[in-house]
């Protein structure tokens, strides 16, 4: 679902449960790429299949999760976020 560096750390969340795994964030995302999600912010990426919505928080942006997590996205990348989120809720 998400995943969340923390130091030399990396959590883990899945629909399963969470785990937190000493690995580079860099090379955990580079793991995930067969799997439809985006990096949101420096130290977050998420599944866009459990992105749920995009809303304002002020001047933040929020990735609201199917399981009700809230994921900050960077204002550099909310444009890159939301482009994903409209592809895969458009019918093909």
């Amino acid at each position: 679902m998400r995943v969340h560096a923390q130091d030399h750390y990396v959590e883990i969340v899945t629909t399963a449960g969470w785990d937190l795994v000493m690995l580079k964030f860099s090379d955990c995302v580079e793991k995930l790429k067969p799997l439809e999600g985006v990096q949101c912010h420096r130290s977050r990426w998420v599944r866009l299949k459990h992105c749920r919505w995009i809303s304002s928080c002020g001047s933040a942006y929020v990735c609201e999760m199917s399981n009700g997590d809230a994921v900050p996205v960077s204002r550099r990348r909310y444009a890159l976020v939301r482009e994903w989120l409209n592809r895969a809720s458009r019918p093909t």
